[in-house]
């Protein structure tokens, strides 16, 4: 590897082998078979599909090989590692035909190899985003920042809709920071195992039906029996390692038509806990930020997402990175874009107007640059309806659906508060539901 006098970056390697493939490219012909491919370790690639065209002759000129090894400094593989042909390789429709292929704003093909977030920005593999579901309704509560009161507005939810005679399933994916379960049921109705567990049994192929029935806590909240709760780990007795079955969730297992990838199992997991429990609505407590976690329950399994936010720079620039991701994939985004809806989590008691109007206008900007479309200036008769809302239309995907905050909102625990519970739903939280459950009829 040469040693270079000015150390290059990682995103400036990237840009300058972007830029020095378009200077060499002099027509389109090539299409798709030339792709500009990143590895996991970030060092740089050209890959060409030779196997019915032949390479172009620079492809092949050591001079403009040596020449791109030296702009990409300690990013480049070594100079005769920079060029993959088709026909050299074991398998080369994993490069051009993989489903992460992005063509970018020159039409040059792009590959990034990652080894976590991809879920946010391509389909799982044996899942099609469609309104078919085991569930009546699916919804999804995130948030891209933990400590905003997601799992709080979560279990008011599922007390609500369960006093609404609807049957509830929670399953707890935060499984990092589990909380939803211990709220949900006291340490008498704790079931023996929890998600964990199922992913460690299901690696072995042993969390059948009757494993399931194992992992569910039946909730005292709300109407008798309408309460199903999935917690992320079972009760803790002597013997029972949460950490160890936690270390080996997120791990592929091996299959007969297979390798299945976290993602595919967690679908698995959710639509196994439907057939079982039958619900009539389905609450995912996700994990909070950028996780793979996340990816699968906001974008891959068909749920009304809830993104919480609070009026925070650090939010928001969390938001845009994860928002900038989808811009790049808009068929993607198209499958579950119209499913998001905004949260403005802990309104304060004071300014609350001024307050909510400063995050509507932060949510519609979001969108706007990322996923609202453009309404072009042709009749509207000559074009479909694009994906775009007015900024104050209360239905939009941007326009956030409040949750106040209250002192006794941020001390919830309904077990030892029971009698409050109903003060919480009209402080901090009855808009929020009633809104949601309108969305569910």
């Amino acid at each position: 590897m040469n040693q270079q006098a000015t150390t290059i970056r990682f995103d400036d390697a990237w840009e300058a082998a972007k830029q020095f493939v378009h200077e060499k490219i002099v027509d389109s012909r090539w299409g798709q078979k030339l792709v500009l491919l990143r590895d996991v370790s970030g060092q740089i690639r050209l890959a060409f599909d030779d196997r019915k065209e032949e390479a172009p002759f620079w492809l092949c000129d050591e001079q403009t090989i040596a020449e791109l090894h030296l702009k990409l400094g300690f990013f480049s593989p070594g100079h005769n590692k920079l060029i993959l042909l088709a026909q050299n390789m074991f398998a080369p429709e994993a490069i051009f035909e993989s489903p992460d292929l992005v063509e970018d704003e020159n039409h040059l093909w792009v590959l990034e190899r990652r080894l976590i977030g991809t879920d946010w920005i391509r389909q799982v593999a044996g899942t099609t985003n469609s309104s078919k579901t085991i569930a009546g309704k699916r919804i999804t509560f995130f948030g891209i920042k933990g400590g905003v009161g997601r799992s709080t507005a979560a279990a008011v939810l599922a007390w609500r809709l369960s006093l609404a005679e609807k049957r509830v399933l929670i399953l707890d994916l935060d499984l990092e920071s589990s909380g939803i379960g211990t709220t949900m049921l006291p340490p008498d109705r704790q079931p023996k195992y929890g998600i964990v567990d199922w992913f460690v049994e299901d690696g072995v192929n042993q969390a059948d039906d009757k494993f399931m029935e194992d992992m569910l806590g039946l909730s005292p909240l709300g109407k008798v029996d309408r309460i199903q709760v999935i917690p992320a780990g079972g009760k803790l007795v002597v013997g029972y390692d949460y950490l160890a079955k936690l270390a080996r969730a997120y791990i592929p297992v091996a299959r007969p038509e297979g390798i299945q990838a976290f993602s595919q199992q967690l679908i698995r997991l959710i639509e196994q806990a439907e057939s079982v429990v039958k619900p009539d609505v389905t609450i995912i407590d996700s994990r909070a930020g950028i996780h793979d976690i996340a990816a699968v329950a906001v974008t891959q399994i068909n749920a009304d997402s809830l993104l919480f936010a609070i009026d925070t720079p650090q939010t928001w620039e969390a938001y845009r990175i994860l928002f900038s991701e989808w811009k790049k994939k808009p068929l993607f985004a198209n499958t579950f874009r119209q499913a998001l809806k905004m949260v403005a989590a802990t309104v304060p008691e004071t300014g609350s107007e001024e307050y909510l109007k400063r995050i509507r206008v932060r949510c519609y900007d979001l969108f706007a640059e990322n996923l609202y479309e453009e309404i072009s200036g042709v009749a509207e008769s000559d074009q479909s309806d694009p994906f775009n809302y007015d900024p104050d239309d209360e239905s939009a995907p941007h326009f956030p659906l409040p949750i106040y905050w209250t002192q006794r909102m941020r001390q919830f625990n309904p077990f030892e508060q029971s009698e409050g519970l109903d003060v919480y739903v009209k402080l901090a939280t009855d808009e929020f539901c009633s809104s949601i459950m309108k969305r569910l009829r």
